[in-house]
């Protein structure tokens, strides 16, 4: 099942036709999209349709092997990476069948920063494996505050292969979101509380509808969230970048009691000028000084909410650019930890108000049901290109990384093209009983 451009192209055509239109995040995934002789062309023809918040969610090999593979990405379009990374040792990442991830890790951290570009930490979270981890993986992210904005944590999910599992092993694997912030909260030492530091992921809509009060005469929607509260959590710490220190930011500011202030401020609809005021006046409320690290002050503070504000909400041509520009001392960073279902656990009112969908040729689907819910196989099915030894003898494969195999870079890397291996085609079976002729 291999997109190509075209199918591509009425994808985005589709996503524009939703009426009225709001901002839409676009992730490139797979399989591993960077492998896609066509995966800039296709970044390129989203950021011609207007599309801005452009990602890609990959292993970070080809952004390891190639600087110049980032700077074309991020010159194609691409705003920022979402890079797999389930631990800070390579045993945490040994199921990744790459032999030194932890070097192809960094160097991919390195070349995508140098492009303009930068990272979010996404991990997948199972029971028994790395959830004893997490608090070094969240440490390693505030030591690298100027390349990585973020951590997503997400529980596995049993589908596709996994869903073989067995009924003990799936007990055994299974990391609820409650653990997350519990863990969290054992393995580090930033003061994080379970009960005061985290928030359900669709109260980020509140500040969508704080944007569209502000911007009454704009063409475009904010990015909302509208998810199911059981479907995430998030956390926004303030990180020092001299110190390499952060504090979750409810420490200092009650943000429980901002975001009620700003549902009644956005409900009462009396035009930016006055939201603007009484948003300035719910800041002020709400910040405790005596709490907030040392050198943190309300001016501070209003400009990493408003950093924070824009990279949530804001919109417009010049949004990538604008979303990176603040480069202070202090800079804030979300952690996120996102569950999908999968058949054991199918809610269906989580599905309704699902807003990650999957774009496929047939249209778009709720990411839970495509991958839970069992419509990847009837999907890939109907659009299947080849099978998979068809597709190698006649595109050729790429070199393949498992077992161990160390990824060798500051090599030269040819192009998605030239890099295809070719597959001979199978050999013509002599049929049996056949005799040699001596004449």
């Amino acid at each position: 099942h291999e997109l190509g451009i075209e199918d591509i192209k009425v994808i985005f055509n589709n996503a524009l036709s939703f009426k009225p239109q709001r901002e839409i995040n676009v992730v490139f995934s797979g399989g591993e999209p960077t492998l896609s002789p066509i995966f800039l062309e296709a970044v390129r023809h989203a950021k011609s349709r207007g599309f801005h918040r452009l990602h890609v969610a990959t292993n970070g090999v080809r952004f390891a092997e190639s600087r110049e593979f980032a700077f074309e990405a991020k010159e194609a379009g691409l705003h920022a990476v979402y890079l797999q990374c389930d631990g800070v040792s390579e045993e945490k990442n040994k199921h990744r069948g790459l032999g030194n991830y932890m070097e192809v890790r960094g160097k991919a951290l390195d070349n995508i920063a140098a492009a303009g570009m930068r990272t979010t930490l996404q991990a997948t979270v199972v029971n028994g494996l790395n959830n004893n981890g997490l608090g070094d993986l969240v440490r390693f992210a505030i030591q690298n505050i100027d390349k990585i904005h973020g951590v997503v944590l997400q529980p596995v999910m049993f589908a596709g292969r996994d869903e073989r599992v067995s009924a003990e092993g799936r007990y055994a694997r299974r990391y609820p979101l409650t653990e997350l912030a519990f863990d969290l909260h054992e393995q580090t030492s930033i003061g994080w509380q379970p009960m005061r530091d985290w928030f359900p992921l669709s109260a980020l809509g509140i500040f969508a509808h704080l944007c569209d009060v502000l911007h009454p005469e704009a063409e475009l929607g904010s990015l909302f969230q509208e998810t199911h509260p059981n479907r995430g959590i998030f956390s926004p710490l303030l990180v020092d970048t001299h110190e390499k220190e952060a504090v979750p930011i409810p420490v200092f500011f009650n943000l429980e009691q901002f975001m009620r202030d700003i549902v009644e401020i956005t409900d009462s609809a009396r035009g930016p000028a006055v939201t603007k005021a009484l948003v300035s006046l719910s800041i002020l409320r709400n910040f405790d000084q005596q709490k907030a690290p040392s050198g943190f002050g309300l001016g501070e503070l209003r400009r990493v909410l408003e950093d924070c504000f824009y990279r949530i909400a804001g919109r417009g041509d010049d949004w990538s650019e604008r979303a990176y520009s603040h480069q202070g001392r202090w800079r804030v960073m979300i952690l996120n930890g996102v569950w999908f279902q999968d058949a054991f656990n199918y809610d269906f009112s989580g599905i309704c108000n699902s807003t990650t969908p999957v774009a496929t040729q047939q249209g778009e689907i709720s990411f839970c049901a495509y991958y839970g819910g069992g419509w990847r196989k009837v999907i890939e099915y109907q659009n299947r290109t080849a099978t998979l030894a068809e597709w190698h003898r006649g595109h050729g494969r790429h070199e393949i990384y498992a077992k161990g195999k160390k990824v060798e870079l500051g090599r030269p890397i040819p192009s998605a093209q030239t890099q295809l291996v070719r597959i001979e085609v199978d050999p013509v079976p002599v049929p049996t009983g056949a005799s040699e002729r001596s004449d």
